[in-house]
């Protein structure tokens, strides 16, 4: 769970371009709720404000998306490490252009199994 001040939990705050410690704070458990159960992903990130919830798992893909009005996180389960697939996938390092610009080649073809 993330700290909480005398203001209640803290929150992203989608309206900077800046380094904002809270931010990366959040984001950095974000990463690592993509291990927990869709239940414990959800219970906590509506108290981030974020009431719309998803999971992603596409094949060898596991993620999923947060959001509100404001703004959506996605975050992407990491390498396995005893998951021959995903240290393969892993190995596609090549860049591929995409219409948001440059994304991890085989990031990319795992997002897009389904």
């Amino acid at each position: 769970m993330i700290k909480e001040d005398r203001k209640g939990p803290r929150r992203f705050d989608p309206h900077t371009i800046e380094y904002r410690y809270q931010n990366a704070q959040l984001l950095a458990r974000a990463s690592f709720l993509g291990y927990q159960s869709p239940d414990v992903i959800q219970a906590e990130v509506a108290q981030w404000g974020l009431p719309e919830f998803s999971i992603i798992d596409r094949k060898d893909t596991q993620a999923f998306w947060a959001g509100n009005a404001e703004m959506i996180i996605i975050a992407f389960r990491g390498t396995e490490p005893i998951t021959l697939q995903d240290w393969m996938t892993d190995v596609k390092i090549r860049r591929k252009s995409g219409p948001y610009g440059k994304v991890h080649r085989g990031f990319l073809q795992g997002f897009q199994a389904g």
